[in-house]
């Protein structure tokens, strides 16, 4: 990838509590710093990354985010990249990134303000 900035077209699920919808934005407004325009779609096939936002408060939270990454990385394609942030990663760390193969990239909850770096920087680095 060069330095000429490119449209990103996101995917973005946000699951659990209204702060993780605030998160997410957060994490899509950080895209801004690194692309021309950010595109929100609708559909994960026309994604160019797909984002998963989990929550991990009640046990079926977790299983909710845990089938949402499943669910989206079977249908995944290889040209895509999925990053799963949020709330899973802070209770279960290192353990659910040995699980989630599905995902490229984890930011916990202290990270989503840097997903555009880290997006950029896995994109020219891969």
């Amino acid at each position: 990838m060069t330095n000429e900035k490119k449209t990103i077209k996101v995917f973005a699920v946000s699951l659990g509590c209204p702060k993780n919808r605030v998160d997410t934005e957060y994490a899509l407004g950080s895209l801004w710093d690194y692309f021309a325009s950010v595109d929100v779609v609708d559909d994960p096939e026309s994604a160019d990354l797909l984002l998963v936002n989990t929550c991990a408060f009640l046990e079926a939270s977790v299983e909710e985010s845990i089938d949402a990454i499943v669910e989206l990385g079977a249908e995944k394609s290889p040209d895509q990249l999925m990053c799963v942030m949020g709330c899973l990663l802070n209770r279960y760390g290192e353990e659910i990134k040995k699980e989630l193969h599905e995902s490229d990239l984890f930011l916990s909850t202290f990270d989503v303000q840097r997903l555009g770096r880290f997006i950029y920087n896995y994109r020219c680095t891969n």
